[in-house]
């Protein structure tokens, strides 16, 4: 039996309005109002890009926050957008249309949305008007919120009793019951209460209405007022970043998410900075990092001497690269370096936000790096010239090896000078080897002087001087030589 293909089918428009909420939910005129607005996208594998989000309100309204931006919306999810605008004071009763307009990309075409929203005004009127700062606050710490009362109405207003709560009890007041007292508010002025509160660590991040209740008297007696002030849960996070140090100038960049929300999209990215030249790409896509968790982003780094910004002195990079230990330090010095990391991400309101870490590595020994705590660990740089894990004599041969071509440079060069002087006329041919030993001593004091004073080079040198040698003089008057002086 053969089998069928499966198909993906995508819509012409993504976007859909999957929810929408009032805060308050009972709306009377003069108030400010919360839109939020969860738009979904319904497509099977195609994402929603760069969408942008504005509010085309009516006449009876006046607008306060109108415009939301959402970078993208994977295929099946859901992304919220918040709007603030305020009902004129006056407006009668009824249900009053606002627009939302969105454009947004899918597979690079532009696309164009737009959906009604009915707005409700319930009543005409309300004696004391309540807002709340901050609008935000972080699950788990402890916060302090601010209600600012003002009295609407022509008269004063006296015995506030003022108490709120949330509905789900995962937002309460700490070291105090949720009700206070204020003995008069004057026609057209204001009075604050505030109150320490902290969220549930565990509470989802979103959209949470204060139910309020007043009750006062005024010249009409006791009066009770109800209502509801949202704000959010969640928001920006905080990273702890500390850095080791692989092999083959290999560092590896690890992320941990400390604060009290998650964070969605990380980016880590290691910015143009002095001291550090980044091989390959500078950026690591890491997607989302929950509170609590970590991740690892690894990068490939040359180390540059104080004062070379990367991107420069590529000449100069690479001897710092691959000569040894002593030539380092010297480029270096004993400073360490300071390494700027990057992360971008977003927050738990869907806002991209974007924090800078500083971690330090070891320039003097390459072998230690430092947490964002200050915190010392040990790690090592393997390759180059220069490894700490090396063991005592591989070192000691490593850094001495300059010693042994300097050394060969003064045994011949004292046999050229002792040959061509201390000799005896009529030993011609030893005259000859006198004469034959000093294009060798001008070809080590270049390899030693004006290259690298490595035993490689040193070896590639003897060979060389030893094959000019054969050509110029033959091999039989070289084997006569030594054989006439031997007998």
């Amino acid at each position: 039996m053969q089998g069928v293909a499966a198909v993906t089918v995508e819509y012409g428009y993504l976007a859909e309005i999957s929810k929408t909420s009032l805060i308050p939910a009972s709306i009377h005129a003069g108030d400010a109002v919360s839109l939020s607005v969860d738009i979904k996208n319904r497509g099977v594998s195609t994402r929603i890009d760069d969408l942008n989000a504005t509010l085309d309100l009516s006449s009876q309204f006046e607008g306060i926050s109108l415009s939301e931006q959402v970078d993208v919306i994977e295929a099946g999810t859901v992304k919220s957008v918040l709007f603030r605008f305020k009902a004129k004071d006056g407006l009668v009763p009824g249900f009053y249309n606002v627009v939302l307009n969105m454009d947004y990309s899918k597979n690079g075409q532009n696309t164009n949305q737009t959906y009604n929203i009915s707005i409700p005004v319930s009543k005409t009127e309300k004696n004391i008007d309540i807002t709340i700062t901050p609008l935000s606050i972080n699950p788990g710490n402890q916060t302090q919120i601010k209600f600012t009362l003002r009295n609407l109405g022509g008269t004063s207003v006296s015995n506030v009793a003022f108490s709120w709560s949330e509905a789900s009890s995962l937002v309460l007041p700490l070291g105090s019951d949720n009700k206070k007292y204020i003995d008069e508010i004057e026609s057209g002025k204001a009075a604050e209460i505030t109150y320490n509160v902290a969220a549930d660590p565990n509470i989802t991040p979103g959209i949470y209405p204060l139910d309020i209740e007043i009750s006062f008297n005024d010249s009409n007696g006791t009066r009770t007022q109800k209502s509801q002030v949202g704000f959010l849960i969640g928001g920006k996070t905080d990273f702890d970043v500390s850095a080791e140090v692989l092999s083959s100038n290999q560092v590896s960049i690890s992320i941990a998410n400390i604060g009290s929300n998650n964070a969605g999209g990380v980016i880590v990215k290691i910015p143009q900075q002095q001291g550090i030249s980044v091989i390959g790409t500078n950026t690591s896509i890491i997607g989302n990092i929950n509170r609590g968790d970590f991740t690892l982003a690894n990068f490939q780094f040359n180390f540059l001497p104080q004062g070379i910004a990367q991107g420069g002195g590529q000449g100069l990079r690479q001897g710092i690269t691959d000569n040894n230990t002593e030539q380092q330090r010297r480029a270096f010095g004993s400073a360490p370096i300071p390494l700027t990391v990057e992360i971008d991400y977003t927050d738990t309101t869907g806002e991209r936000q974007k924090i800078e870490k500083t971690v330090e590595l070891n320039s003097a020994s390459f072998s230690t790096g430092a947490s964002a705590d200050g915190q010392t660990t040990t790690q090592t740089i393997q390759g180059g010239a220069f490894n700490p894990t090396q063991s005592g004599f591989a070192r000691r041969s490593q850094q001495n090896s300059g010693i042994v071509p300097l050394a060969v440079f003064t045994v011949i060069a004292g046999a050229a000078v002792f040959i061509n002087t201390r000799i005896k006329p009529q030993k011609k041919e030893w005259k000859s080897v006198g004469m034959a030993l000093i294009p060798v001593v001008l070809m080590f004091g270049a390899t030693i002087f004006f290259l690298n004073s490595d035993l490689f080079a040193a070896g590639i040198s003897t060979l060389i001087s030893i094959i000019i040698m054969i050509w110029f003089y033959g091999i039989g008057s070289i084997i006569g030589i030594f054989s006439k002086n031997s007998k």
